[in-house]
């Protein structure tokens, strides 16, 4: 907390300073000044995000009436919640939360990230057209042309396919292997690796990320992460929100299903990773509102959620 005050005083007076000895001239004067706080602010988050996510190891906490929860429903099920205040992560399960599995959709926002900053997505606003020979989707929003912001919010499977296809192999791993992503292997095909394939995950690393991507400790530029954040439905509650971003899969004999976001108050955030594996022979249709309950009743045992959202997850 200290470091982070002295930082922000250092920006402060650093910033003014410059300010002061700007020669005066009317016509440039405003953007120079709004180029200097740009820059200025990119690189006190820049300061701020090394200091709180990686100044410390989180202490980690095995809350057995999370265990209880998360067991009731005869599901593999591993959560995470990170409490920013106390710098504490409370999990149900420490081996559980180190179980490899399928990224499915989430890893959408790093594709994302990664087509962006490889020029291979041009902006936010380009939209890229569906081909003509794509099966018609039983989900509307898939048979339309897509932004990469409507694909992610739609979980559009033909864009983020067709995305990897033009990153390429070669491009795709450098940057897998930069980030540390999962255990890295692209050998289920450019276009599949990430759907019940190669890439596997552990509910502990995709805490990581999404707390790497939550402070702007990633490698990519402050812009095109502030845009993956924006991306997360939003669900304004009372005294605080929630941003979240939730796949699912019942396909290729595996049932699997990700919940991954963050709730802000006033004076704290809360960071959470939801993951539950269900089973494969038996199946169950029902596993999405299992994992809504499931994460519902974790977080309100945590003290984090009231019934104000009892099946809204």
């Amino acid at each position: 907390m200290k470091i982070r005050k002295v930082l922000f005083w250092f920006y402060r007076i650093l910033f003014s300073t410059l300010i002061a000895n700007i020669p005066f001239r009317k016509e440039k004067n405003t953007t120079t000044i709004m180029t200097l706080h740009k820059k200025f602010t990119h690189l006190l988050f820049i300061l701020l995000s090394y200091n709180i996510a990686l100044g410390q190891k989180n202490a980690i906490e095995i809350n057995a009436k999370l265990n209880q929860i998360n067991r009731s429903y005869g599901v593999k099920s591993s959560i995470l919640v990170y409490n920013q205040q106390k710098n504490k992560l409370i999990t149900n399960d420490s081996t559980l939360m180190q179980m490899n599995v399928s990224p499915l959709g989430t890893f959408h926002p790093y594709e994302a990230l990664i087509g962006l900053e490889s020029g291979i997505i041009k902006d936010t606003s380009q939209t890229i057209s569906i081909d003509p020979t794509e099966p018609r989707h039983s989900n509307l929003f898939w048979n339309e042309d897509q932004t990469v912001y409507t694909a992610l919010k739609h979980q559009t499977p033909w864009y983020f396919k067709k995305i990897a296809k033009n990153i390429k192999q070669d491009k795709m791993q450098n940057w897998l292997t930069l980030m540390g992503y999962g255990n890295k292997d692209l050998s289920g095909g450019i276009d599949a690796f990430w759907l019940n394939s190669s890439l596997q995950i552990t509910p502990r690393q995709q805490f990581d990320f999404l707390k790497r991507l939550y402070y702007y400790n990633l490698p990519f530029s402050f812009e095109n992460m502030r845009f993956i954040r924006n991306t997360f439905t939003c669900k304004k509650l009372k005294n605080k929100n929630l941003y979240s971003f939730k796949v699912s899969t019942n396909q290729s004999g595996k049932q699997l299903s990700w919940y991954i976001g963050y709730i802000e108050y006033i004076n704290n955030t809360y960071l959470f990773v939801h993951c539950i594996e269900g089973n494969a022979k038996k199946g169950n249709p029902y596993l999405e509102t299992i994992h809504s309950e499931l994460l519902h009743a974790s977080l309100k045992e945590l003290g984090i959620l009231d019934d104000e959202m009892c099946g809204k997850l």
